[in-house]
């Protein structure tokens, strides 16, 4: 398999590289933050993941293994393809992305292009767990706060609309958690 390319990028259309490799030219489909990554007539290293079907071979390109991982993730949602996987990259930051998965914001996935609410349901429930290592901190910091309130007994829904009200980067987990007991005691 061709895990990766190293070559000259002779141009970027869409959301296609053309890149040489010794005289030998890859149709490389890429996200569109990859691609601004990248600069024509340069040399670039591309991760890379080949996709068979019934009908075509397909040649899938990130500039980072994290984004490499997030599709590999991502197009293993049921009902959810690699064009789908590529908009949802080219939507976000991969810990942005994977930090919404985590946090289970299903309103701010189902907003990106191609992505319905049923969808972001489904890629919540499949990858929450398996894309907590490259989730923000903040977020993770969130997840915590979340979790220590619900187990307290307080609503899901109410603990994360608090916690995402108060809590700010930098800020630990148990000042999220007093600062977001202050903001329920308004309610």
């Amino acid at each position: 398999m061709v895990g990766a390319l190293r070559g000259k990028l002779l141009k970027k259309e869409g959301t296609k590289a053309y890149i040489d490799v010794n005289g030998i030219v890859f149709e490389v489909n890429c996200d569109l933050f990859s691609l601004d990554e990248f600069e024509e007539g340069k040399d670039v290293f591309v991760h890379t993941l080949i996709l068979m079907n019934q009908d075509e071979m397909s040649l899938f390109g990130f500039s980072n293994e994290e984004r490499k991982f997030l599709f590999q993730k991502l197009i293993k949602v049921s009902k959810l393809g690699p064009k789908t996987a590529l908009k949802i990259l080219s939507n976000s930051d991969v810990s942005e992305i994977a930090s919404l998965i985590v946090s289970g914001d299903v309103e701010k996935l189902s907003r990106i292009p191609g992505v319905g609410r049923k969808t972001a349901e489904r890629i919540v429930a499949e990858l929450k767990d398996q894309v907590k290592e490259i989730a923000s901190e903040k977020v993770m910091g969130i997840m915590e706060a979340i979790e220590a309130l619900t187990a307290l007994g307080y609503p899901e829904s109410v603990a994360r609309k608090c916690v995402r009200k108060v809590a700010k980067p930098g800020m630990e987990v148990s000042e999220i958690i007093r600062n977001a007991l202050k903001e329920m005691a308004k309610l």
